[in-house]
């Protein structure tokens, strides 16, 4: 009976981790995240409900923006204060950057944004940190 309960515990705590949800963008929407580009190094970022502050000790910037969800893998992000570093960084103010989660994996996703004063758009990697 012991060896009978034993498998089964022994089973249950195998076979539990493939039974865990996968992440979801609603995950990404709060939390501490970094980026890390050979081009920028790394980005820290810390994202509440309706803000988010990117900091950069390699360009020595720290930045305030309001974040807004448009759907549930789709953010846009306006510049609304230049905590530390130039305020040029943020021009005229009126910056909309728009980043969509294209693929999320266990320890992040995989970003594409775009903004509303360039074509370019850019892919990135998002690790989540907590």
């Amino acid at each position: 009976m012991m060896n009978m309960l034993f498998s089964a515990m022994l089973m249950l705590l195998i076979y539990t981790p493939s039974f865990a949800q996968k992440p979801t963008c609603q995950d990404f929407h709060e939390g501490s995240f970094s980026i890390t580009t050979a081009g920028t190094g790394t980005t820290m970022i810390t994202r509440t409900k309706k803000q988010q502050i990117e900091e950069s000790e390699q360009y020595g910037y720290k930045l305030l923006f309001d974040i807004v969800w448009t759907d549930e893998c789709t953010y846009e992000l306006r510049p609304k204060k230049v905590l530390r570093g130039d305020p040029a960084i943020f021009e005229n103010g009126k910056i909309v950057l728009r980043t969509r989660i294209k693929q999320i994996t266990n320890s992040g996703y995989t970003a594409e944004t775009s903004s509303n004063f360039s074509p370019a758009v850019m892919e990135f990697e998002v690790r989540m940190l907590k």
